[in-house]
Formats: structure tokens, sequence, C-alpha cells
């Protein structure tokens, strides 16, 4: 592999998250780029909730010679509610 391919490798998580903060046209004034023990990635405000956006890795694949890496996004649509009562899984999955 040549030294272009194992620097376009090391930031393959990278361009991935830059690509979808383009894609989905988010304002910069309402985001936040944070790498933390989650990742590399983004915070996203686009209304009241926030989006997370991370990328992780790479991590060893034993299946393959090649890393894995993870890409995930979050967000929290409910705050402060008991879950602990089976009449939230009948109200929640209706």
């Amino acid at each position: 592999m040549s030294a272009d391919a194992d620097a376009q490798e090391a930031h393959i998580g990278r361009t991935a998250i830059e690509e979808m903060f383009q894609l989905w046209q988010v304002d910069e004034e309402r985001a936040e780029w944070m790498e933390d023990e989650e990742g590399l990635g983004f915070d996203w405000w686009p209304g009241d909730f926030t989006v997370q956006v991370r990328t992780s890795g790479p991590v060893a694949n034993y299946d393959e010679n090649e890393p894995d890496y993870r890409l995930s996004v979050r967000t929290a649509l409910l705050k402060n509610v008991d879950n602990s009562s089976p009449k939230f899984f009948e109200v929640s999955v209706g």
C-alpha cells in the first residue's frame, strides 16, 4: 500500500463525517466539532434536540486484514421519562 493510500485510510472516519456535515447542510453556527472518548465528530442543534455524530476507529477486524471504523448518530427524543413501567412501552410502541 502506498503512503497516500495509508494516509487516506487513516482519515476515512474524518472524511465520512465531513461529508455528512456537508450533505446534511449543517449550519456551522449551530454545530460544534468534538473529539472526546466517543471519537471524533460534531454535535449539531438543528432544532430543539442535539444530534451527535461520531466516528471511532480504526479497530482490529478479526475476519480481514483491514481495520473497521464505527460511525454513530445519536439524538435524545425523550427526557426525564420513567421507562421502568410496562405502560411506557405500550404508549411508545403504539
